[in-house]
């Protein structure tokens, strides 16, 4: 008969407790300490006191290494400069994301602390290019997100010194061709142009390692997206908003492995897609908000490889949708949502073999006529 013997039991269990006791302490203070660093060098948040550390968690996220923070993601704060300035003297810091935290060119006063600095984000803030002839002393970058903040084509020379950076936004700021012209050696992937004052010209200028171009809402001018270079990796290209022509998509043939393309509201017809009928890759086209053609729907009919089409907002009540074998041979996914469309239109589609999904959100169609649509997709996914 095996005997226990308590007192030996009883003192495993109170070592045990006193062990996860001694963790939480640790932990506890490693928490505090940041808090109390935050005080010291930055204030708190909305003046919040070290007793509301919950709540400062729960509104600032944190990747705590030993002792200090080595991520943090902030938004909306009253007070951030102070906040940043804190931050960015942290020698193990690799990643700062404040958004709309009222950061300006002050807080600059030295170079980042930190040698590991991957990821900065300083999206609508007050920064100017002082700031970034700064921030360009940070090697280490590889994502730079400074959109929707003051900076201009002056401070394109101190961004090309970032030899390390991969992914660069500067959406709705004031930067020019002559921006793109200084960057050009850089070996950027994701680049986000938006509703700046780049030019067709200054396309010529855009990286060859891109991946993913954003250039929505600009004003190309005749020459439109025909100086955009030759982008080997190029898969991704928005351009919604941006007036292009159908012509202009010809210059697309050169971007093979191009796969989705969204030109919403550019105000092309359509036509111009049976220019990219030989992209072998080319799955996802967005021509929501476009003037969209008879000749066009079947020049979208025709691309071999596509899998999804947007058509959202789309006027196609003088369009028939062709069927047969030769049209939508890979069609998974319409998007009709918004669009004025007759019911005959909409039951075409009903004919492609590989169709899973239908979005038909805000069509005014009467019970009957639902009736039919539905009767019509047994295997596909209605969406209204």
């Amino acid at each position: 008969m095996i005997r226990i013997n308590w007192q030996v039991v009883v003192a495993c269990l109170v070592a045990t407790v006193g062990i996860v006791f001694a963790f939480w302490a640790v932990h506890a203070a490693r928490r505090a300490s940041i808090f109390d660093e935050l005080v010291r060098h930055g204030g708190t948040l909305d003046d919040w006191s070290p007793s509301a550390y919950r709540g400062l968690s729960q509104r600032t996220r944190f990747v705590v290494g030993v002792s200090r923070p080595l991520a943090v993601a902030v938004s909306g704060v009253a007070r951030g400069e102070k906040l940043f300035r804190f931050f960015w003297r942290c020698d193990s810091i690799c990643e700062i994301r404040m958004s709309r935290c009222n950061v300006t060119d002050d807080v600059f006063d030295t170079p980042c602390s930190s040698q590991r600095l991957e990821t900065l984000v300083l999206s609508e803030n007050a920064i100017s290019d002082r700031a970034v002839r700064v921030i360009s002393e940070t090697s280490s970058l590889v994502n730079l997100n400074l959109a929707d903040t003051r900076i201009t084509d002056a401070c394109s020379e101190a961004i090309g010194r970032l030899g390390r950076l991969r992914n660069l936004i500067v959406s709705d700021t004031h930067i020019g061709d002559a921006f793109l012209k200084n960057i050009s050696h850089l070996r950027l992937e994701h680049v986000v142009l938006s509703r700046t004052h780049v030019t067709g010209c200054g396309l010529a200028f855009v990286p060859r390692t891109v991946t993913e171009l954003f250039v929505e809402q600009l004003r190309l001018g005749p020459s439109g997206l025909t100086r955009l270079p030759e982008l080997e990796h190029l898969w991704f290209l928005q351009a919604n908003g941006t007036p292009l022509s159908d012509s202009q998509l010809r210059c697309l043939q050169q971007q093979r492995r191009l796969t989705y393309l969204h030109v919403a509201d550019t105000g092309i017809t359509g036509t111009g897609l049976v220019h990219l009928a030989n992209l072998p890759r080319l799955a996802v086209v967005d021509l929501s908000g476009c003037p969209v053609s008879q000749q066009g729907i079947e020049a979208l009919a025709a691309l071999p490889h596509l899998e999804f089409c947007i058509l959202r907002n789309c006027d196609l009540r003088e369009c028939d949708v062709p069927t047969g074998p030769e049209f939508w041979p890979d069609l998974r996914g319409v998007d009709l949502a918004g669009a004025r469309v007759s019911v005959d239109a909409i039951t075409a589609f009903a004919q492609c073999r590989q169709l899973r999904r239908i979005n038909l959100e805000g069509l005014p169609f009467s019970d009957a006529e639902w009736e039919h649509i539905l009767a019509s997709f047994r295997n596909a996914e209605i969406i209204r």
